[in-house]
């Protein structure tokens, strides 16, 4: 029992540094971009979404850790994790492309806020681009919100 309880501790002491360790990085990363606002969001955006990922992922390790370390059987709690994946997998397919597509649009640096740009036969001036769709405002003052996996060209206008 006493030990049990000191190896769980450890596993969440070791967590809790790994956590701590990696936010640190992804700061540093941050902090090394350009002061320019655009990029400083994008760098943010992204950091905030593998931030997420990481803690998410450290998390359900954690908890299969310690419910093994206790003694209970994790092989029907690591299927059904396995299982749920796959069905969120096939059900998100059109959320998961437009969060691949916007992290490439961020990293590859394809336009930025305040760009005017043609997308989607749409035109109008860049007011934010987030991992799951790219916001348009016309001249007119219409905004548009257009998923990134719908954005197959671009074009920059002056």
């Amino acid at each position: 029992m006493t030990h049990n309880v000191i190896y769980s501790l450890a596993i969440i002491l070791v967590a809790l540094v790994v956590k701590v360790i990696s936010n640190i990085i992804i700061n540093n990363a941050l902090n090394k971009f350009d002061k320019r606002v655009s990029l400083k969001q994008r760098a943010l955006t992204i950091s905030t979404f593998i931030k997420n990922t990481i803690n998410l992922s450290a998390l359900v390790i954690i908890i299969i850790m310690l419910l093994d370390q206790w003694g209970i059987n994790i092989s029907p709690i690591i299927t059904s994790i396995g299982i749920a994946g796959l069905a969120v997998g096939f059900g998100a397919q059109a959320l998961v492309r437009d969060i691949v597509t916007g992290i490439f649009i961020l990293i590859e640096n394809q336009y930025n806020v305040g760009d005017k740009l043609k997308i989607a036969g749409l035109e109008g001036r860049v007011k934010e681009i987030t991992l799951r769709s790219t916001i348009l405002q016309d001249d007119f003052g219409t905004i548009h919100i257009i998923p990134n996996s719908s954005i197959s060209i671009i074009t920059k206008l002056k």
